[in-house]
């Protein structure tokens, strides 16, 4: 035992053992990596050979690819070529065929033509004479002569021989009349092919393919005309106008600026460019084009109407309200400008004037829902709610299906405290429209209202989930589950209607209350203090009797 603690503890007996066992730690370490090279060496052999491989089927691929093209452009020359001669060979027989049919139609003519000399001469004699000499070759001669002359004419409507272009003409003028626009399309394209430089042609073929909603067409109808004569300001005019349907404003207006650099005074060149701008909502430019209108005819009416809208926009109101009321004097019997008008007076707050100009639009046309809606809106604003409800069922009987309607419709029946009305109103805009919030935000409140909080509640719900940032939802939420006593959750709602809006004092109130009726009373008194100083900041920030929007109010359709 001692021998071999001596042999452990001596150094140099140790230094021998640590390199035995480092030499033979790095012989077996340099066999590992030996190894591991041979199977390198043969991991790169293997992918040496697929990468041979995968070139070579590379390469393969590339041939049937290079071969595949050729043969597909040897096969389309060919088609190409099968397709040219036999457009060659159908103009040739079209061409042929033309021919032909313009030698019968000739030739009938010449016969009927003969036929009417004879006939002629005919008339020269005594019947005695043409009874005696004459009358049975003769009248078997003139029967097999008209019999002749139908067989040739026949073929003229059989097979469609080329008609005077005068008569294609009058049969598309004739089809334009009845509003056979296909056909009007048909003729003139007949026509077309052999006078196609005629402006008046491409204009009609325009106007036609416009009826039918082929703007595009109708386009390209008007640019052959244009191509012709550039200088045919009417033909851009409507051009520019069917630009302006294809909402295309940005040509629009490059083409009536053409037309102004050819014709500055052009008036109604002036009046688009102004709608144009007002489109592209550049209300200042438009106005100045308006300005310029007037300047050249003063009594445009169209000009007035589209000045004081543009004025309006640009929130000139008084100006607007001029130039409507010079709309009016001009045309006092235009529905839309006394509907805008009252729109504007509406937006001013000034409620009795702008009532009678909807009454006025409805006397003049009471077959339009957005008088009648707008009518409603008014009185609704006045507190008319029963004369606001008669408004919105005459609207609903003209358009049933117009969400808005029933909305306010829903609302004005609120107001008159008819909530089972009211409800089903909202009911009828869910119908139509599924998405809206404030519908099923209105009927929680209206189901409240008649104390059924479960299924108000579910309402609300049903909003938060659609709107989870929505405030009043919140409140309205936390109001119910009180009323259902679940004053915990409650509580939580009130607190995430504060962190929505902190400013608002309903919230922390209703808070602040419930946590003194749960005898919480520290934080009662710190939500309570917090509704009192917003609502003292309120007070002193707003005149005394300006009425304060309160958040069971029910949301209005605008």
């Amino acid at each position: 035992m001692p021998l071999v603690v001596n042999l452990v503890l001596t150094p140099a007996i140790m230094a021998i053992v640590f390199a035995i066992l480092r030499r033979r730690i790095v012989d077996r370490l340099t066999d590992e990596v030996r190894d591991q090279l041979y199977k390198l060496e043969d991991l790169e052999s293997q992918i040496q050979a697929a990468s041979d491989r995968a070139q070579a089927m590379l390469q393969q691929l590339e041939g049937y690819t290079q071969t595949a093209h050729q043969d597909l452009d040897r096969r389309v020359a060919g088609l190409t070529q099968d397709i040219e001669k036999q457009l060659d060979d159908m103009k040739q027989i079209e061409r042929v065929r033309n021919e032909c049919l313009h030698q019968i139609q000739t030739s009938a003519l010449e016969v009927a033509e003969v036929k009417n000399r004879v006939i002629d001469s005919l008339g020269k004699l005594t019947p005695q004479a043409i009874f005696d000499v004459f009358e049975p070759e003769l009248r078997d001669r003139l029967h097999a002569i008209t019999q002749r002359i139908e067989q040739l004419i026949e073929p003229i409507h059989e097979h469609n021989i080329p008609i005077p272009i005068d008569a294609y003409k009058v049969r598309a003028e004739k089809a334009l009349r009845e509003r056979n626009f296909e056909d009007a399309i048909a003729f003139y394209d007949e026509i077309l092919r052999l006078q196609p430089h005629n402006v008046h042609l491409w204009t009609q073929h325009a106007y036609a393919l416009a009826q039918l909603q082929r703007f595009t067409e109708a386009i390209a109808s008007y640019d052959r005309a244009l191509a012709s004569e550039p200088g045919n300001l009417k033909v851009a005019l409507q051009r520019a106008r069917l630009l302006v349907r294809l909402q295309q404003y940005e040509e629009a207006l490059k083409t009536y600026d053409r037309i102004l650099s050819i014709d500055p005074t052009q008036i109604e060149a002036l009046f688009g460019r102004g709608s144009v701008l007002g489109r592209l909502q550049r209300y200042e430019e438009a106005l100045d084009t308006y300005d310029l209108a007037l300047e050249r005819q003063p009594d445009k009416y169209e000009v007035w109407f589209n000045r004081a809208n543009t004025l309006g926009r640009l929130d000139r109101y008084d100006d607007a309200l001029l130039a409507y009321d010079r709309a009016i004097q001009l045309r006092p019997n235009e529905r839309e400008t006394w509907h805008n008008r009252g729109a504007l007076l509406s937006k001013l707050g000034r409620y009795d004037e702008a009532l009678h100009c909807y009454e006025t639009a409805v006397e003049i046309d009471s077959e339009q829902f957005e008088g009648w809606f707008n009518l409603g809106n008014v009185l609704s604003k006045m507190q008319r709610h029963e004369d606001a409800l008669s408004a919105y069922d005459k609207a609903i009987g003209l358009d049933p299906n117009r969400y808005e309607l029933w909305f306010n419709r829903a609302a004005a029946l609120g107001h008159l405290q008819l909530y089972d009305a009211a409800i089903a109103s909202y009911n009828k805009v869910l119908q139509l429209n599924p998405k809206s919030i404030d519908a099923t935000y209105n009927q929680g409140l209206l189901l409240e209202k008649l104390g059924r909080y479960t299924t108000a509640l579910e309402c609300i719900d049903r909003t938060i989930e659609a709107k989870p940032e929505f405030y009043d939802a919140w409140l309205t939420s936390g109001r119910l589950l009180e009323q259902l006593g679940q004053l915990e959750e409650a509580a939580i709602a009130y607190r995430r209607a504060i962190d929505i809006d902190p400013e608002k004092c309903d919230a922390w109130y209703s808070r602040g209350r419930l946590l003194s009726d749960l005898n919480q009373h520290q934080e009662a008194m710190d939500s309570l203090g917090r509704a009192f100083q917003i609502k003292k900041q309120q007070e002193q920030a707003q005149p005394q009797n300006q009425s304060h929007a309160q958040p069971q109010n029910l949301q209005h359709a605008s």
